[in-house]
């Protein structure tokens, strides 16, 4: 949905100081080394549980790894037992330990939020003298201090959103960038300071992208953020490719599982911009043609998110209007184990969003021996044959329909396919390029906070 900021807008979410002090106190009594490096993962939210999230918490293992004293800023307090039901409790409880404080983020430096070019009293840690700050969601937040260059800075940008929001004056966006307190939304009235926020925003936005090493998860993602800085006339600076962390190997064992019935599961975030709508329009095509046993739409969903929250009683409703509530069951805020258990039941796995810049979940799925059925555009392409993509949600069935008739050989060769998309593999690439970023010489890490993946 795009319109300009005068349109209704959900009340927006303000956390307070006080919503951040038992967060902060994780870091309050936190050691410092005399000599270690010190590193500020930047991230708005990690409680929606999703890829870039799983992201952010890989960047951090791999700094702690490299035994960096390690800071997380976000705009939101983390909710440890919700990261912990969707990341393992081990991994995160011990990740969480060696973060050695937790700031707010606090509002983005842009002449809209006031004028004011420098930090608060709440905001000192952007004086801090951080060896390498690093925005895990620059698809979304357009953090920019002049500070930031590529010497010191890396921005994972999943792909350029933010710049077609601000564009098109997404109220949705507008609402985000509130509810996350990064803008007022005492936005003045009138239209040429409206004008000025969006201006400030874009800039920001592609000066982070410009004054960043950027870091993107596919061919397709780095080709729309190119096209994006050559529109501008900034400089083409070619994003590295980094697939993100998956847990590949926890989720192979579901490959050999004797339980598989003809079940199509979907996982993804409840969220508008994951059109989960294609899901159900799909099981309803299956139903009537009486193909697979029923589909399984399991995901986070953001119960504080009214937009979420909407969108959900949506997807619920349109179920019920399809005539598939016997044939589609929606899991929300599954834990990891049930995911699991998911994963060693069904044979086929559908993925609703064309244009996905990656999919973690599509590679999860893969792992664990299901045969990924997704759209034709999209990073997902680069990794899912050919064979198993659709065009319109019309071809869908039919692949179905075949990928329920796999045989255990070609799944063998389907996980195989994507065993390089590791955490491990995402720790070592992405270490060596903080080495090389800083000039770190290469030395064994004494201080692994993970060392099973």
């Amino acid at each position: 949905m795009t319109a300009d900021v005068a349109a209704p807008l959900p009340t927006p979410f303000r956390p307070t100081e006080q919503q951040f002090v038992s967060v902060r106190l994780l870091g309050k009594d936190a050691v410092y080394s005399d000599n270690a490096m010190r590193a500020n993962i930047i991230h708005t939210d990690l409680n929606p549980c999703g890829g870039a999230e799983q992201v952010a918490l890989g960047t951090i293992q791999a700094l702690v790894e490299m035994n960096f004293d390690v800071e997380l800023t976000t705009a939101r307090e983390p909710n440890i037992s919700r990261l912990k039901c969707a990341f393992g409790a081990e991994r995160v409880g011990r990740l969480f330990n060696k973060i050695k404080r937790i700031n707010s983020l606090g509002m983005l430096l842009i002449d809209a939020n006031g004028g004011s070019t420098k930090p608060g009293q709440d905001d000192e840690w952007r004086t801090r003298d951080y060896d390498i700050n690093i925005n895990t969601h620059a698809d979304m937040l357009p953090y920019f201090l002049p500070s930031f260059s590529r010497r010191n800075t890396i921005a994972y940008c999943h792909f350029p959103v933010a710049i077609d929001l601000i564009d098109s004056h997404d109220v949705s966006y507008f609402a985000y960038l509130t509810n996350s307190k990064l803008i007022d939304e005492q936005i003045p009235d009138d239209t040429e300071n409206r004008g000025r926020m969006w201006r400030d925003l874009r800039q920001h936005y592609l000066l982070m992208l410009e004054n960043s090493l950027l870091i993107t998860n596919s061919n397709f993602s780095m080709e729309a953020i190119l096209t994006t800085l050559a529109s501008e006339n900034h400089a083409k600076l070619k994003p590295l490719i980094i697939s993100p962390p998956v847990n590949v190997d926890e989720f192979r064992p579901a490959l050999s599982s004797s339980e598989k019935s003809d079940h199509i599961l979907v996982i993804s975030r409840v969220s508008p911009s994951k059109m989960l709508e294609n899901a159900i329009r799909l099981a309803s095509i299956l139903k009537r043609k009486k193909i697979g046993k029923g589909m399984i739409i399991a995901g986070n969903l953001m119960e504080d998110d009214p937009v979420a929250v909407k969108y959900y009683d949506g997807i619920i409703d349109m179920i019920q209007k399809f005539e598939v509530s016997d044939y589609v069951t929606v899991e929300t805020n599954a834990p990891l184990t049930r995911l699991k258990t998911l994963l060693t039941k069904c044979k086929v796995y559908f993925h609703p969003l064309p244009g996905e810049p990656f999919g973690i979940s599509i590679i999860e799925a893969m792992s664990a021996g299901l045969i990924a059925i997704v759209p034709d555009t999209g990073g997902h392409t680069e990794v899912v044959s050919k064979k198993y993509q659709f065009h319109t949600l019309l071809d869908a069935p039919a692949i179905i329909s075949s990928a329920l008739n796999a045989t255990q050989e070609e799944r063998v060769r389907v996980s195989n396919s994507v065993a390089g998309f590791s955490l491990s593999r995402y720790l070592k690439d992405f270490q060596r390029v903080v080495r090389e970023t800083l000039a770190i010489p290469k030395v064994p890490s004494t201080d692994r906070a993970s060392s099973e993946d």
